[in-house]
């Protein structure tokens, strides 16, 4: 995909989530979410993945804050507090299976 051909938000969201605008496309997909990796400006490469907001974003927003306000207070490594929070029933990655 060329890079003129991006969504017209997508540049000013790169510069202002990730500091830097994209110049190079490095793959596109568009299925339900449109996922996007970007070559930034000073080499970066990074994945952004948007869809509409159908009503998500809201309980989206909730779910990351309570995330980070577990890791802030939480005692382990970030590795284990994001496992924990993402998959509570499974074994730690430190566990042996």
């Amino acid at each position: 995909m060329p890079l003129e051909d991006l969504p017209d938000w997508l540049p000013g969201w790169s510069v202002d989530h990730l500091g830097a605008e994209p110049v190079d496309v490095l793959f596109q997909l568009h299925q339900v979410s449109m996922v996007f990796r970007l070559r930034l400006a000073g080499g970066t490469e990074v994945v952004v993945k948007a869809r509409g907001d159908d009503g998500r974003a809201a309980s989206c927003v909730a779910a990351q804050a309570q995330l980070a306000a577990t890791l802030s207070t939480s005692r382990g490594s970030l590795d284990e507090a994001m496992w924990r929070s993402a998959a509570p029933a499974l074994p730690g990655p430190s566990s042996s299976r």
